[in-house]
């Protein structure tokens, strides 16, 4: 999946997501004007079972941004395997600038992702169409 590197909220890099974790504070350059989608992908399970809680995160500068603004749906680890794993979308319009996401890992001796294939959360290239 082809993304803006500069808009990368967050990556796993070449570890797997073990535990809880926390994004770089972006600055998108203004709040939006409209709604933007943003993808959580989850390529694929390296071992155990569990569930990811992804929560978007916006403010005025990097260091303010504790405003929740959109939550992506709970990610449960089921049906995934080291071969398959799971994309998510969550849509919202934020009266913020600079934004991050927060990743919550409940379970144990779970790992998300692998070394090739990292866990992301980036915005849609393009939107999303869904106006039919």
């Amino acid at each position: 999946m082809a993304y803006d590197t500069n808009l990368v909220l967050y990556t796993s890099g070449s570890s797997t997501l073990t535990t809880t974790a926390t994004g770089t504070a972006i600055d998108f350059g203004a709040p939006d004007h409209q709604a933007l989608t943003y993808d959580l992908n989850v390529p694929c399970l390296t071992s155990g079972s569990g569930t990811i809680t992804a929560t978007l995160l916006g403010g005025s500068t990097s260091a303010l941004c504790t405003n929740t603004f959109a939550d992506f749906e709970v990610l449960d680890s089921a049906g995934m395997s080291s071969t398959s794993g799971s994309l998510v979308h969550v849509t919202a319009k934020t009266p913020y600038q600079w934004r991050k996401v927060v990743l919550t890992v409940a379970a144990d001796a779970v790992a998300f992702g692998s070394a090739t294939l990292p866990v992301t959360v980036t915005p849609t290239q393009g939107g999303r169409y869904d106006k039919f």
